[in-house]
This record gives structure tokens, C-alpha cells and sequence, in this order.
């Protein structure tokens, strides 16, 4: 009968700027449009004493052929004097909940609703200096014209502003070349979330072992995203590949109920059933792109004692298709692969070679070839034109588990608790991003060909000029005249993911006032103290990316996936003061379970412990005295990595670790 109406506004705003990123490198360690740029000694910004020391070397040099007298030498240059690469951002978020919440009564049992809206944004941009790299080839190609003035050879580009670029020194190049050859790379983004719920929970009757309890719910959830790099980087004129925008937008319908059943309880108990309750879940989904699904668990918790919980549960759960998995653009790709599983060399092999040999000789026949064709695939050795994109097509990620463990409170030690999770989890429709040769396993080695796989490329007919073989872009397929529209690699429902593993839990708290001799310490209050300790062991991890098993990957005792991890937390309060001690240990792993000594060195990476310190304390009297309209005042202080470990050797630049070394945070919380 009672409503009562509820408000919140949330809004942050930040800037950032990278303190320190790497210069635009030339050397040899690199390629492409980052190795070591090609001179003359003729050219002009060459110093005197610099061109007569390159002439006279003992090793000749190559001539150059347009300057007779001169030679080709190649610069490395890390040039921070053209640019610093740092990236600064800046974004902002905005959130607001309205809802409104009661409760009533009905057949005497009490029952409490809600119902709120919940609209969200965040927008911002992420922007870095670099250069336009066509500019920056014609800005170092730097000669004398007439006048003896220093120019860019290429006439047009000097017409059209080309500044030449002196590459000699420290702090050389020029204002007017840096203006020419630099370009601002920027990246708009925004996220929009739209949440409508409402749900009633109460209990319907009364079971001797008490109430059984229910709560039913809806929601609507809309969520738009659009990601858009500026021309510049869009079109990809610096170092690096240019980056397609992204919008995309979904919304789904979910209605869900859940009901607890107490069998045994309160006064109705039995020997070795102290407690027992048996709790379903069920929600039914609409997404407007993966389309309808459900998910569902079920459970038992049983007290054969007081002290003492078992429980078990089951449940089956998705994931759905994300905005970049459905909606990424079309960008054109040259697509090769290193395997055709129909290659007359490779038709009897795979992980099972009579399905493939029959999947392989019904396309031969559908093609209009001999099922006996003998095919020679040129795509093992040559690449193909054609697309990478989204997939508007992919369905929910299915993921069914089962858990089991247990939860012991001792009575005799008050405030200990020992947590025990056995997990299972079997994932499959799993969504990955195939390229070609993973598409043409998929397509070729299932025992039902998967129709999305095989769709996604052509094979000339037997009127085309090249029969059997993947077609290019445009390559026509057959007699029809349709041409092909190339591979089209992308995300595809395919692999599996199998997991099983235990986490254990021990959590202790106490007031130290009820320990032996200890009740008088600090004036009567000792303080209290926790401890918190979690670990995490690995029994199996395995992925299939083409869900086929034949390319199982153990990714079990891997980097990033140690067998065995803990965290163990020890706080110390006394008000107002708190001090925590953190200790995270990751286990010793492999760099990957395939390596060997021939091809990886070292094969591991020991075991790694750092260690973390916070300090707090509460300035709530400080406030009041200074009558000041604040709540919850508390200053913080964290030193990250107290030890200043180091990341283990060879794992520099690997996110598993602390890099950064040991470092320091302060911060205040206030609630006005």
C-alpha cells in the first residue's frame, strides 16, 4: 500500500593524456612503411662532413644512379621531433534512474513491486598526432632546384604545399615540413542504454518448512552504439591499417520468474535435515537480432547440520552477438588459406577424411564436375579479393553448467567461513572470427556441412575459367555470368569452449576485543580484523574454434590462464582508521602449450606475488567540527606493487602483470 518514488543523477567527465608514448620509428627491425628509409648522398640536408664519411667507407656502397658520384645508404631514426604519438581523451557519461516502489498484501502474505527507467549515455572521443605517410615519402625526397633552394623533387606536390623534411639531426625538421607531413587522428564514440523493469516478489504460502518465496519480472532493454574515426583515420593515411566506423543498436524483451522451495526448516526438521530448499529460475528472451531464446537454472541447498551447506545447481545461460559481431561494416581483404581441405593433397585427411572426402566430391558435383575432379587449389599459394564484416545471422552463445560445493560455518569459531565451488561449463555455439582456411574446415569436415561456412565463398562451376578453385572478387562463377563476390570472412557460430575448475574460499573476521587478554587493549577497543583469502584452480580449459575438436587447443596452465591463483586480503579497522594488506599470486605458466624449446625461449614464466597496501581513514568528526554539509569524508591512500616486483622475465608488455612498478594513489570520498 505504501509507494514511495526514487531519483538518481549520475554525470562524470574526464581528460587524459598519455605521459610518455614511442616516437615514429624507421629501422630495419621494422617493415613496411616503418623500415629504414632510403637516401642518397646527394641529398641536400645530408651534412658536408656526414656525405664524406659515408664516400670514403671501406664497404662500397650502391651508386646512385641519378646522381653520379653519390650512393644509396639507408637511415634508422626514432623521431620525436615529428611526432610523440600521445594519445589524450576525453569523454563524458550521464545517467538517470527514476522508479517508483511499494509493497501490499494479499491472502495474508506480503508482496513488494517496483518499477523503474533507466536512461544512460556516454560519449567521447580518443585523438592522437601522426602522419600522413604518402606526404612524408615526398617531403624527404628533398633536392636543389635552380636557385639552389632546398624543394621536394615531385613538382605536383610542391604546387600543392610539400615542405622538404630534414631527417639529420635532432629537432631538424623544419615548422613547415612538420605542418605539411602531420594529421590528427580522432575517434568519436557513443554509447546509448535504454532500461525499462518491474518486478513483484513475495511469498505465495506457507510450506512447514516455511514460506515459498517468488519473484516475477520484466525488462526492455535498448542499447545503440556508433563509433566514427575522423578521415585521416578512417582512410588509413598514417602507419597503420585504416579503421572502419561502426553504429549498430538492439533491444530485447526478457521475462523471467523465480520460485524458492523450503522443504525442511524452522521447526520441522529431521535428522540430517536441518535445512533443505530446493530454487528454479527461468527467463525468456526476444532480442532483436539473435532472436528468441531462454535461459534456466535449478538447485538444492541441504543443512544435514547447522554449520554445514551443500549445494548443487544447473543452469543453461547465453551470450548474445555483440554491436561489432553484427554491424561491423564491409572492408575489402586479400584472403588466403593455408589448407583447402578438397586439394587433391588434403582430401583424405582432416579429422575425419571420409567426410570430408564426401562433403568435398558432392560440391565437386554440384559444380558440375566429376566427383572424382582432382583439384589443385591455387588459394594455398595466392590470395583472393574479398570482404570482412559483421554477421547479422549469428545466434546466442549457449552456455550450459553445473556446480557443486559446499559452505561451513563452524559454530565453534565464530565469524569463519569456508567456501568450497566445484564449476563445470560447457560452452558451445561459440562466436569467433574466422578467416578463410578455418571457414573451409568448418564448411568441408562437419558431418552436416554448416551452410553459413559454406556460403561464404564461391568455386568456379565448370564453365568457368579456373573449375573448383575459390573465386576472386568479380571472377566470374559459371555460365550464368554471375560473378563472385569473394571470400567473406567474419564472426561465425562455430566453436566450443569447454571449462572445469574449483574455486575455495576462507573468510575469517573478529573483533580482536574477544580474544584472550586483549579486551582492554587501546582503551577497551582493539579493533576488529579480516581476513579474506581466495584461490582459483584450473582442471580444464580447451577451446575448438571450429567446434570440430580436430584443432582443440588446451589453453589450461597458459599465460593468462595459470593452473593455480590466489588473492588473500587482510584488514585492520579501527575507527576511524583501516589498513589492508593485499597479496595476489599467479602461478608459474607456458607461453603456450604447442611451444617447444625450438620454437620458444623461455618456455615458462615462474611464479609471480605482488603485494598491495591501502590506507583509509574516516574524517567524519573532522566535518562536523568544521560544520561543514558533508558525509562519509574519508581520505585514502593505495601503494600498488609495494615491493616493486617485477613482471617475470620475458612477459614485459603482457597485461598479466605490473609493468609499471611500484606507485602511489590518494583520493577523498564526500557525499554532499
Amino acid at each position: 500500500d505504501a509507494i514511495k518514488a526514487t531519483a538518481e543523477v549520475y554525470y562524470a567527465s574526464f581528460k587524459s593524456e598519455e605521459p610518455y608514448n614511442q616516437p615514429i620509428y624507421n629501422a630495419p627491425l621494422f617493415g613496411g612503411n616503418s623500415a629504414s628509409l632510403r637516401f642518397s648522398t646527394a641529398n641536400p640536408f645530408l651534412p658536408a662532413a656526414t656525405r664524406t664519411a659515408i664516400l670514403s667507407q671501406p664497404t662500397a656502397l650502391p651508386a646512385d644512379a641519378a646522381s653520379p658520384g653519390d650512393q644509396i645508404f639507408f637511415l634508422s631514426r626514432a623521431s620525436i621531433d615529428i611526432g610523440n604519438n600521445k594519445t589524450t581523451a576525453e569523454g563524458e557519461s550521464a545517467r538517470a534512474v527514476v522508479g517508483l516502489e511499494g509493497d501490499f498484501s494479499l491472502m495474508d502474505h506480503d508482496f513488494s513491486w517496483n518499477l523503474s527507467a533507466n536512461l544512460g549515455r556516454s560519449k567521447g572521443s580518443f585523438s592522437s598526432p601522426n602522419i600522413d605517410q604518402s606526404k612524408f615519402l615526398l617531403a624527404v625526397d628533398a633536392i636543389r632546384d635552380g636557385t639552389g633552394t632546398i624543394v621536394c623533387r615531385d613538382v605536383t606536390a610542391r604546387a600543392a604545399g610539400c615542405a622538404p623534411l630534414n631527417m639529420f639531426g635532432d629537432k631538424a625538421p623544419s615548422a613547415a615540413a612538420l605542418k605539411y607531413i602531420q594529421v590528427q587522428f580522432q575517434s568519436d564514440y557513443e554509447l546509448k542504454q535504454t532500461i525499462y523493469q518491474g518486478n513483484v516478489q513475495g511469498e505465495l504460502f506457507d510450506l512447514p518448512g516455511g514460506p515459498v518465496g517468488s519473484n516475477l519480472g520484466f525488462e526492455y532493454r535498448k542499447e545503440e552504439s556508433t563509433f566514427t574515426p575522423n578521415d585521416p583515420q578512417r582512410l588509413g593515411i598514417g602507419r597503420s591499417a585504416g579503421i572502419t566506423a561502426i553504429t549498430g543498436a538492439f533491444d530485447t524483451k526478457e521475462y523471467y520468474g523465480e520460485l524458492r522451495v523450503p522443504i525442511f526448516g524452522g521447526d520441522f526438521t529431521l535428522p540430517g535435515f536441518h535445512k533443505l530448499s530446493f530454487e528454479g529460475a527461468y527467463r525468456e528472451i526476444d532480442h532483436s537480432q539473435s532472436g528468441k531464446d531462454n535461459s534456466w537454472s535449478y538447485g538444492v541447498g541441504w543443512y544435514p547440520v547447522e554449520d554445514l551447506l551443500i549445494k548443487a545447481q544447473k543452469s543453461r545461460s547465453f551470450r548474445a552477438p555483440a554491436i561489432t559481431e553484427t554491424s561491423l561494416p564491409s572492408a575489402t581483404i586479400f584472403a588466403s588459406a593455408a589448407v583447402d581441405p578438397c586439394d587433391f593433397r588434403n582430401i583424405d585427411s582432416g579429422p575425419s577424411p571420409a567426410v570430408r572426402r564426401a562433403n568435398c566430391q558432392a560440391a565437386f558435383t554440384a559444380l558440375g564436375l566429376p566427383a572424382t575432379f582432382s583439384l589443385t587449389s591455387q588459394i594455398q599459394v595466392a590470395t583472393a579479393q574479398g570482404s570482412t564484416s559483421g554477421n547479422p545471422l549469428l545466434k546466442n552463445e549457449i552456455a550450459e553448467q553445473w556446480s557443486a560445493g559446499f559452505v561451513y560455518q563452524p559454530h565453534f569459531v565464530p565469524g569463519l567461513s569456508i567456501t568450497f565451488d566445484w564449476v563445470n561449463v560447457s560452452l558451445t555455439k561459440a562466436i569467433f572470427n574466422y578467416n578463410l582456411g578455418s571457414i573451409l574446415q568448418v564448411c568441408y569436415d562437419s558431418p552436416t556441412p554448416n551452410a553459413d561456412a559454406c556460403g561464404r565463398f564461391n568455386r568456379g562451376t565448370s564453365a568457368a575459367l579456373r573449375p573448383g578453385q575459390i573465386l576472386t572478387f568479380g571472377e566470374v562463377i559459371g555460365a550464368s555470368g554471375a560473378t563472385s563476390s569473394g571470400p567473406r570472412t567474419g564472426y561465425v557460430n562455430a566453436g566450443y569452449i569447454n571449462f572445469s575448475g574449483y574455486t575455495a574460499k576462507v573468510n575469517y573476521r573478529t573483533d580482536l576485543a574477544d580474544w584472550p587478554g586483549m579486551d582492554s587493549w587501546l582503551g577497551g577497543n582493539p579493533g576488529t580484523l579480516e581476513i579474506d583469502a581466495d584461490f582459483f584452480h584450473v582442471n580444464k580449459q580447451e577451446t575448438s574454434v571450429t567446434g570440430l575438436g580436430f584443432d582443440l587447443n588446451n589453453d589450461k596452465g597458459e599465460l593468462g590462464n595459470s593452473t593455480r591463483q590466489a588473492k588473500i586480503e587482510t584488514t585492520y579497522k579501527r575507527n576511524p582508521f583501516s589498513v589492508t594488506w593485499t597479496m595476489n599470486f599467479i602461478g608459474a605458466a607456458k607461453f603456450n602449450n604447442d611451444f617447444t624449446l625450438e620454437t620458444r625461449y623461455p618456455l615458462t614464466v615462474n611464479a609471480y606475488t605482488v603485494n598491495d597496501l591501502a590506507v583509509a581513514v574516516k574524517l567524519d568528526g573532522l566535518a562536523s567540527r568544521m560544520n561543514l554539509p558533508l558525509s562519509g569524508l574519508a581520505v585514502r591512500a593505495i601503494v600498488n606493487n609495494v615491493g616493486d616486483k617485477e613482471p617475470p622475465f620475458g612477459t614485459t608488455g603482457i597485461g598479466n602483470y605490473d609493468v609499471i612498478g611500484r606507485f602511489y594513489k590518494i583520493g577523498l570520498n564526500a557525499k554532499f
